[in-house]
């Protein structure tokens, strides 16, 4: 087996950028949902309530965030970015972040058509997981929804689209890491991996969400997969595809790199 493809999203709940390699620190990969749009009390928003996200494109330069959408002129956003400290909520999260500017908070508004700011995590800001799953008590996460890394096999998105009757894009699930050479579901078995050189802990399953069912391009909310992967998916946790990631190390994980089961 080895790794077909590894993705970031620099904003939460925004579009991916793919890489030919990837960084992994203490939050996980470099950058991935290092920025957040929240509403005017500091809440987190994601295209479950907002499907238009998907169609954020962001874009990282070397100093600068870049983000389009249809019908609008880039906005870019400084890095870093200096404002106001915003206390922020995710799930049941709470710490502090730093506001990106009225700039960006004006065209955010103005394309989701509510009001709402950019905000980026403090470099100082520890958001530590849940310690029913984490592997040491220093293990962190970012934006993120609650694990550093998300992964999911080639072969388990081909299973579901013949059962749906056509493909489903592998963006639907948002992953970091995509693993070929693999059957349908096998990482529901894999408790500890290797890729490359890096060691992960398989922390739990990912429980899906509505997000599966937004068009990533058109920013289209349907029924599928998530009506089908709910026939033969559906647990006690949750209708579950793919597997929450806990690195032991930090280093780069590339494309092309074997992956090794460990246990």
């Amino acid at each position: 087996m080895k790794v077909s493809g590894l993705f970031y999203y620099p904003v939460k709940s925004c579009g991916a950028i793919a890489l030919q390699q990837a960084i992994v620190e203490a939050r996980g990969i470099r950058h991935d949902r290092h920025w957040m749009i929240v509403d005017p009390a500091g809440k987190f928003l994601t295209q479950r309530t907002l499907p238009a996200m998907a169609l954020i494109q962001p874009q990282l330069h070397r100093d600068t965030l870049e983000l389009q959408a249809p019908g609008c002129d880039p906005c870019v956003v400084p890095i870093p970015q200096n404002g106001a400290i915003q206390e922020v909520t995710v799930w049941r999260f709470t710490g502090s972040a730093v506001d990106q500017g009225d700039l960006v908070a004006q065209w955010l508004s103005q394309f989701l058509g509510l009001p709402c700011r950019l905000v980026a995590m403090k470099d100082d800001t520890v958001r530590l997981l849940n310690p029913d799953f984490a592997t040491s008590p220093r293990d962190q996460v970012g934006f993120a929804d609650g694990y550093p890394l998300l992964m999911l096999t080639e072969a388990s998105v081909d299973d579901l689209s013949q059962r749906v009757g056509y493909g489903i894009p592998m963006n639907r699930f948002r992953p970091n890491v995509v693993i070929e050479g693999a059957t349908a579901y096998a990482d529901d078995h894999w408790h500890r991996i290797q890729i490359g050189s890096l060691e992960f802990v398989n922390a739990k399953p990912c429980e899906r969400c509505t997000v599966t069912t937004v068009d990533q391009i058109t920013g289209v909310r349907g029924s599928e997969p998530l009506t089908t992967l709910a026939t033969y998916r559906r647990t006690a946790g949750g209708i579950l595809m793919g597997q929450n990631l806990i690195h032991q190390a930090t280093g780069v994980i590339k494309v092309g790199d074997p992956v090794l089961v460990l246990r």
